[in-house]
């Protein structure tokens, strides 16, 4: 019976020790990289919301919903936050921001052709 007590006794400690260990391992990886994520998750949503500002009223004036152009001071202070982001992105070689960047510009340079050429 003592045996029996002993081996789950035993088993129980290895039992902790590997939740302590989990535990210690999980902490050590959210102290050390969630920070990073966060800040580079945040400056991308911010990359596509910049991007995304000015479409719907592209979008509107496209489909003929609206016939009011965004102010044009609003499109150039984005274009202009866009291009300094993506010269960032280039000198940092961050592929997630230049390729993010290049999408957008390309999308929007599409979408104000269809206006011009309409």
């Amino acid at each position: 019976m003592e045996k029996t007590t002993n081996r789950k006794n035993w088993s129980s400690r290895l039992l902790q020790r590997s939740y302590l260990k989990f535990y210690i391992l999980i902490r050590r990886f959210i102290t050390q990289h969630i920070r990073t994520l966060s800040a580079e998750s945040f400056g991308w949503m911010a990359i596509l919301l910049m991007h995304g500002a000015t479409i719907p009223s592209i979008l509107g004036l496209i489909f003929g919903i609206s016939d009011r152009l965004p102010p044009l001071d609003v499109i150039g202070f984005i274009w202009a936050g866009l291009v300094l982001f993506f010269i960032k992105a280039l000198i940092n070689k961050d592929t997630l921001n230049i390729m993010t960047i290049g999408i957008g510009f390309m999308i929007q340079a599409g979408l104000l052709g269809f206006i011009v050429f309409k």
